[in-house]
């Protein structure tokens, strides 16, 4: 988690330093329970400095409605639009991660990158335990491509294997 501006330009100036395989970035600013983790002061440098060096960015509703300026997101479509707007911020790839979509039954993320957008669904899971879901599959996604995986593939086999932990 990156709560404060300092914090995230000194990653920034790390990651020029220090180039990594590659970049995931799960801005983990609001939890899908609707807690704020990180003040509203980051958004900007967030956009401007960690955004364009990702290989994948992995926001989930509430996430990407605050980089986005506060648009609600409501259905897939709004998701679609979300994962282009945030694509035009620079990182090779979004992930839109929907698991409490009010207008659908299932677990719905839109994966975008840059050409196609792959709309990626399973059986929402009924659980009062599922803090930490997101992030999990970000680390999953990580995993995956330090292996060497394409990003896709590392996308949905650890969309898939991360579910049946729930």
């Amino acid at each position: 988690m990156l709560p404060t501006v300092g914090i995230v330009k000194v990653l920034y100036d790390r990651l020029k330093q220090y180039p990594v395989q590659a970049l995931v970035v799960d801005p983990v600013m609001v939890s899908t329970s609707g807690d704020v983790l990180a003040g509203p002061s980051i958004l900007d440098t967030f956009r401007d400095q960690l955004l364009p060096m990702a290989d994948i960015v992995t926001p989930n509703l509430k996430e990407a409605s605050a980089l986005l300026g506060g648009i609600k997101l409501q259905t897939v479509s709004d998701m679609r639009s979300a994962a282009k707007s945030i694509y035009s911020m620079g990182p090779r790839n979004v992930l839109v991660k929907g698991g409490d979509l009010p207008a659908s039954s299932d677990a719905v993320d839109i994966f975008f990158d840059g050409l196609e957008f792959y709309e990626l669904r399973s059986a929402r899971i009924q659980t009062q335990n599922c803090h930490g879901t997101g992030c999990t599959l970000a680390s999953c996604i990580a995993a995956e491509l330090a292996k060497g995986s394409q990003m896709l593939p590392a996308v949905r086999v650890n969309r898939v294997s991360w579910t049946k932990g729930f």
